[in-house]
């Protein structure tokens, strides 16, 4: 995925940084921002979870909408 490809993924999710991070099992939002510019790339299996996540599958600690 590119640094636009995964903006535009947490975008159609709803989440912020910090959201999508919390839900991947990340350490912090940094991770997702230095993957939205490019500094880093997600691995494999990041990629794969986003994926799921934009196919509808949601853990159940998933976000609520405010």
């Amino acid at each position: 995925m590119t640094p636009s490809d995964i903006k535009d993924a947490r975008r159609k999710l709803g989440l912020t940084q910090d959201q999508l991070a919390a839900v991947m099992g990340l350490r912090g939002k940094q991770t997702v921002s230095e993957w939205e510019r490019g500094v880093k790339s997600p691995d494999g299996q990041s990629v794969r979870l986003i994926q799921a996540y934009l196919a509808g599958h949601r853990p159940d600690d998933w976000p609520k909408e405010e």
